[in-house]
């Protein structure tokens, strides 16, 4: 095994303990977002939205919801701003 093998599998094994340490507190979040998320999909269905629209307009909100959460961290805290990956 390389150096840099041997250093990938300890990043991944801290990686994968940090995780896990919080894991269960992400899954009750996550678990109460689906909630949220099947009920406008119940209420869009009412209102005659099908269901792959649904799925694709929550879909994409979500994820802007989830750069403008990480775009007000990385301004309230500069130094812990994520790298640009696009």
């Amino acid at each position: 095994m390389t150096a840099a093998e041997r250093k990938e599998k300890y990043m991944l094994n801290e990686f994968d303990r940090i995780f896990e340490s919080l894991e269960y507190r992400l899954f009750e979040h996550l678990t109460a977002a689906d909630h949220i998320v099947a009920l406008i999909i119940s209420e869009a269905s009412t209102a005659g939205v099908n269901l792959s629209t649904s799925q694709r307009v929550i879909r994409a909100k979500i994820e802007d919801m989830i750069d403008q959460i990480a775009e007000k961290r990385e301004l309230e805290s500069p130094k812990r701003a994520r790298k640009d990956s696009k």
